[in-house]
């Protein structure tokens, strides 16, 4: 306790300054991006949605929102999995990131990052992108502006030892 750092630029404006051992690298190098379609096991899942309050199950018949004819289409999201929401970026009153607590099937629209060593921190690492409205930068300024898993992928990202991500993590789970 006490010592301070030594800090440096990380060289993204957004992110600021950060601890000389930390480096910044591309979020592909951390996390896999894997896209499996459900098919004909869809009635092997649940389904799910990325809300304000987190993931969370949803009927298959729920009529709120956009809904599909049929959810063939859509992707398995496992647990520890981080999910996106990276569409119509101008809307900032919507959820953008999430930690699945369960397993079962989203929009393909959805973006999924897998790391399990790394899915907590880096909940909390785009969850910070989120409230300070860093995706809608990030997006382009088309109406519907969005982000894709290509671009995602090869955004930016703070990394700490796995130890010390670990570390914040369980240090932001008691305060959040």
């Amino acid at each position: 306790k006490g010592k301070t750092r030594k800090m440096k630029d990380s060289g993204v404006e957004w992110i600021g300054e950060i601890p000389e051992d930390w480096e910044i690298v591309k979020i592909k190098n951390v996390y896999k991006n894997p896209k499996e379609i459900v098919g004909n096991k869809v009635n092997l899942f649940k389904r799910l949605s990325l809300t304000l309050r987190g993931v969370i199950k949803r009927p298959k018949e729920d009529a709120k929102g956009l809904q599909p004819e049929r959810f063939e289409g859509y992707q398995i999201l496992k647990k520890g999995q981080l999910v996106f929401k990276l569409i119509d970026l101008e809307n900032i009153n919507t959820s953008r990131v999430g930690l699945s607590p369960y397993v079962g099937l989203v929009s393909p629209a959805y973006i999924i990052l897998d790391n399990e060593k790394a899915s907590k921190y880096g909940y909390y690492f785009f969850l910070s992108m989120w409230h300070r409205q860093i995706f809608n930068q990030l997006g382009g300024d088309g109406v519907r502006s969005s982000i894709g898993p290509k671009d995602l992928l090869n955004f930016p990202y703070v990394l700490a030892s796995y130890d010390e991500q670990q570390k914040i993590a369980n240090f932001l789970d008691e305060k959040v």
